[in-house]
């Protein structure tokens, strides 16, 4: 019984490694009910994906968000940069707006060379389109 009860463990511990191994896990993340962004580190971390979205017509404490950007860089500003992506900016319209980059990463190992995900919102007072 012993034996059986180890084998199960061990198999449990090894289906569980793998499947962690070869998941997509988020690297980033940022929501409210009005604006958010995400970042996911692809499983092979050779490269990502970013999301920001917002909707217009959502109050949040008394504000909401015009419109979002995200951006991707490797080590500093300016190096491997993707420059700011944007979502449309909305002048009244209550619809989604979204943005969406993938971005590859290279081999460099060094460690002040690691690919950052940055994001922001342009945040107006509600009402003040």
């Amino acid at each position: 019984m012993k034996k059986r009860s180890a084998r199960i463990a061990i198999s449990t511990v090894a289906v569980s490694s793998l499947i962690a191994l070869g998941s997509i896990a988020p690297a980033n993340a940022f929501s409210t009910y009005g604006w958010g962004a995400t970042s996911t580190e692809w499983a092979t971390q050779l490269g990502y994906t970013g999301d920001a979205w917002t909707w217009p017509c959502t109050n949040v404490n008394g504000t909401h968000a015009l419109q979002a950007w995200l951006r991707f860089y490797a080590g500093s500003v300016g190096n491997r940069d993707t420059g700011r992506q944007y979502t449309y900016l909305s002048t009244g319209s209550c619809t989604k707006g979204t943005v969406s980059y993938g971005y590859w990463d290279d081999l460099n190992l060094d460690p002040g060379y690691k690919t950052k995900f940055t994001y922001g919102f342009n945040i107006a007072p509600w009402g003040s389109w």
